[in-house]
C-alpha cells in the first residue's frame, strides 16, 4: 500500500518532466530564442556582457545554456536541453506548492497542466521563464518557514532575483524587505528575518563588484539602465490589445482574476502565508515592464495560480470535475500536436548550429537564401549590415556575431542613434525591409526610415531592398 501511494505521488512530476522534453521539440522561428541563444553563446566563448555584446537584463539567465554549451558545444539545440530543464522545473515546483496549499493531487496537477498549457505557447529559455522559477521557490519555502536556514534561502532567492531582471528582481527584494520590516516591527524573531534582509543584499553586491573589477560598469549603465528607459513599441498597449483581441480578451479576464483574488486576501486576516504569497505574486507583475504582451502577461500569471488555487473553495466535483478536467487536459495535448512535428508543417533544420531541431519549410528558404546573399556580397568586398529582425538569423550559422546590429531593437542599443550605428567606414550595404508591416513593433524604424532617405538603392533581393552608403 505504501509503495502505491508512493507511485502516485511520483506519477505527477514524471509525467511534467517528460512534457518538458517536449519542448525540444518545438519549430524554431522566435527571435527572442535567437538572441538568448547568442547571449549564452557569447558567454560560452568568454565574451562580456555589455561591453562585447547588448543585452539589456542583468545577465544570469543566460549563464546556464552557457555552461552547458561549454560542456557539451554550443549548437542550439543545447539552449532547448536547458529550456526544457527549466520548463520541468518550473512546473514540478508549482505542483508542489499546490500540494502544500491542499493535499490533492488531482486538482493540483490540474491547475499545474493548466499552466503548462498556456506556457506551451510562448515557452521559451529565457530570464522571464527563470523568474519565474525563483518566485515558486520563494512560494515553497515561504509555506514551511520554520526554520533560519529557510529564511536565508528566502533572502537569498530575492536578491539572485535582481541578477535575473533588475526590474522585477528589485520589485522581489523589495517585497522581501517590507515582509522583514513588518515581522521585525511586530518583534517575530528579529534576528532571524535581519539576516534575511541583509543576505538579500549580497547577490546584488557582488555583481556590482564584478562589473567594476571588468570595467564594465559604464557598459551596464547604457543598456540595462538608460537603455531600458527607452524601450518603446510601434503601438501603445492599447492599440496592442486591439490588433490582438485574443491576447486583449485573456489579459482582460486574468486581471479581472487577479483583482478578484486581492479582494479576497486582503479580507483574510488570518492567513499571512497567502498575504506573503501575493505580496511576492504582485511584483512578478513587473515583468511585463518594459513590453506587456501576451507571452510577458502569460509569465506574470503563473505566479497566481496557487492564489488562485488557495481562494477556490471546496473546488469542483462530480461530473463537473471531470468535464473540467477533460478539458484541461485536452487543450494541453491539443497544444503539443499543434506545436510539435505531429501536428505542425516542419522540417529537420539543415543550417549549421541548428541541427537536431525542426523549422518550417518557408522559414528555412528565407534564411538560406539571406545566407547566400550576404555571404556572396562580402566575397565581392561589401560590408553587409542588415537593419532587420533577422540579422541574428544570418549570421548564427555563420558563427558570427555583431554587437547592436544582430539584436536591432529600441530599448536594446543603450545610447547608440542613428548616427553612431551608421558611422562605420568601407564599402557598406544595408538591408532592410521593403514591407515594413511584416516587423515586430519594437524594431529600429528610425533607422530603417534614414536608410531609405539618404542612401542609394543598388539592389533587391526577396523581401528586402539594399541600400548603398554614399560619401
Amino acid at each position: 500500500m505504501q509503495k502505491v501511494r508512493v507511485v502516485r505521488r511520483i506519477i505527477p512530476y514524471f509525467i511534467i518532466v517528460a512534457l518538458g522534453f517536449v519542448t525540444i521539440a518545438f519549430p524554431i522561428g522566435s527571435g527572442d530564442e535567437f538572441w538568448n541563444y547568442s547571449f549564452a553563446r557569447n558567454l560560452a566563448k568568454g565574451m562580456l556582457p555589455y561591453r562585447d555584446f547588448n543585452i539589456v537584463q542583468t545577465p544570469l539567465a543566460a549563464y546556464f545554456p552557457a555552461l552547458l554549451m561549454k560542456l557539451f558545444g554550443t549548437r542550439f539545440i543545447i539552449l532547448r536541453v536547458a529550456g526544457s530543464i527549466l520548463f520541468a522545473a518550473i512546473f514540478c515546483c508549482l505542483f508542489h506548492v499546490c500540494e502544500m496549499i491542499k493535499s490533492d493531487p488531482l486538482n493540483s496537477f490540474l491547475h499545474t497542466i493548466l499552466g503548462m498549457t498556456l506556457t506551451f505557447w510562448i515557452y521559451l529559455y529565457n530570464y522571464n521563464h527563470l523568474m519565474l522559477l525563483i518566485l515558486l521557490l520563494i512560494y515553497t519555502l515561504t509555506l514551511k518557514e520554520k526554520k533560519t536556514w529557510e529564511h536565508v534561502a528566502i533572502g537569498l532567492l530575492s536578491g539572485i532575483a535582481i541578477l535575473v531582471k533588475q526590474n522585477t528582481g528589485l520589485a522581489v527584494m523589495v517585497v522581501n524587505f517590507i515582509i522583514c520590516l513588518i515581522r521585525f516591527v511586530r518583534k517575530q524573531d528579529r534576528k532571524t528575518y535581519f539576516i534575511r534582509s541583509m543576505v538579500s543584499i549580497i547577490p546584488g553586491t557582488l555583481f556590482f563588484i564584478y562589473l567594476v573589477i571588468s570595467g564594465t560598469l559604464g557598459d551596464f549603465w547604457d543598456y540595462a539602465v538608460y537603455g531600458v528607459t527607452t524601450f518603446k513599441h510601434q503601438y501603445s498597449l492599447i492599440d496592442l490589445l486591439r490588433r490582438n483581441v485574443l491576447v486583449g480578451g485573456f489579459a482582460l479576464v486574468f486581471f479581472g482574476c487577479v483583482i478578484c483574488v486581492v479582494i479576497k486576501c486582503w479580507k483574510d486576516h488570518e492567513n499571512e502565508k497567502a498575504r506573503e504569497l501575493l505580496l511576492y505574486a504582485l511584483a512578478g507583475f513587473s515583468v511585463v515592464y518594459p513590453l506587456c504582451d501576451g507571452a510577458h502577461i502569460v509569465a506574470a500569471l503563473i505566479p497566481m495560480i496557487p492564489l488562485f488555487y488557495f481562494y477556490e473553495g471546496k473546488g469542483l466535483r462530480g461530473y463537473v470535475k471531470t468535464a473540467v478536467a477533460t478539458v484541461i487536459i485536452s487543450s494541453c495535448f491539443f497544444s503539443i500536436f499543434l506545436k510539435t512535428p505531429l501536428g505542425a508543417d516542419v522540417q529537420p533544420c539543415t543550417l549549421h548550429n541548428f541541427e537536431g531541431l525542426y523549422i518550417y519549410p518557408k522559414y528555412e528558404e528565407i534564411m538560406k537564401r539571406s545566407i547566400a546573399y550576404v555571404t556572396e556580397k562580402e566575397r565581392e568586398g561589401h560590408v553587409i549590415r542588415m537593419a532587420d529582425e533577422l540579422a541574428i538569423v544570418v549570421d548564427i550559422p555563420r558563427d558570427r556575431y555583431l554587437k547592436n546590429w544582430d539584436m536591432l531593437l529600441v530599448g536594446n542599443i543603450g545610447r547608440n542613434g542613428v548616427e553612431d550605428l551608421l558611422d562605420e567606414e568601407g564599402n557598406l550595404w544595408y538591408m532592410v525591409r521593403q514591407d515594413e508591416t511584416e516587423l515586430g513593433e519594437q524594431n529600429y524604424f528610425e533607422l530603417i526610415h534614414y536608410i531609405k532617405a539618404n542612401y542609394r538603392k543598388v539592389d533587391e533581393v526577396m523581401e528586402f531592398e539594399v541600400y548603398e552608403k554614399t560619401n
